[in-house]
C-alpha cells in the first residue's frame, strides 16, 4: 500500500467518524379489525390499515395516518412506554395529536397506536420496541387488547368521527443510514488496481 493510499484511507475513516450519526427513521405499518365506528363508512369487523413514520432525530412523526385519515403538521408527537399496569406490566403508546390551538384548521385530530404486553417487552424504549423480533407475538390482543384509533372532532367537540380497531398485524422497518465508511472498500479497490 502506498503512502497516498494509506493517507486516503485514514482520511475517509476520520471523516466518517467525525460526521454526526444520521437519524433513524422508523416506518411502522399495522392492520386491524374495526371494533368501533362512529360517523365513518367502516362497518364493525371490517379490516383497516394504518401507518406512521417517526424520526429519532426530531422526536417527531413525519406522518401518521389511519384508514386514509392523516395528521397535518404541526402536531404533538408521543412515543412512550408505560409500566406498572394492574393486568399488563408494560404498554407502549404512540400518538399524533393535532388541535385547533396549534393553528392547523378547525378540527381536533388524534391518531394512536396502543401496544399492550402479554408479559414483558424486554425494553422500556418505545422506539427500540418497534424493532423487536416477533413483536406481535408478545402483544395482548384479548384481555385489554392492543389497538389503534382515529378521533376527529370540531373545536367545540361536535361532529365526532371515531374509528377503533383491534390490532391483527404490525411491522416496522428502520433503513440503515449511509456512511462514508462504506466508500472505503471501493476506493481501496481502485488504489490496489492502479498499483498493478
Amino acid at each position: 500500500m502506498t503512502k497516498l493510499s494509506t493517507l486516503l484511507l485514514v482520511g475517509l475513516v476520520v471523516t466518517a467518524a467525525a460526521l454526526p450519526a444520521k437519524a433513524a427513521i422508523y416506518s411502522t405499518s399495522f392492520t386491524g379489525n374495526v371494533t368501533n365506528s362512529t360517523n365513518t363508512t367502516n362497518a364493525v369487523g371490517s379490516t383497516i390499515t394504518g401507518s406512521f413514520t417517526y424520526s429519532s432525530d426530531t422526536s417527531q412523526y413525519l406522518n401518521f395516518s389511519i384508514d386514509g385519515f392523516s395528521a397535518t403538521q404541526p402536531f404533538i408527537s408521543v412515543a412512550t412506554t408505560i409500566t406498572g399496569g394492574a393486568i399488563n406490566p408494560i404498554s407502549a403508546f404512540y400518538a399524533a395529536n393535532q388541535s385547533v390551538t396549534q393553528g392547523t384548521g378547525t378540527t381536533n385530530r388524534t391518531f394512536t397506536l396502543d401496544l399492550e404486553a402479554l408479559t414483558n417487552f424486554g425494553t422500556n424504549n418505545a422506539l427500540a420496541l418497534l424493532t423487536t423480533p416477533n413483536l406481535f407475538s408478545l402483544l395482548d390482543t384479548t384481555t385489554i387488547g392492543s389497538d389503534f384509533s382515529y378521533v376527529n372532532s370540531s373545536a367545540t367537540g361536535t361532529g365526532t368521527t371515531n374509528l377503533v380497531a383491534t390490532l391483527t398485524s404490525l411491522s416496522t422497518t428502520v433503513p440503515e443510514p449511509a456512511s462514508l465508511a462504506l466508500l472505503a472498500a471501493p476506493v481501496l479497490g481502485m488504489v490496489f488496481r492502479r498499483r498493478r
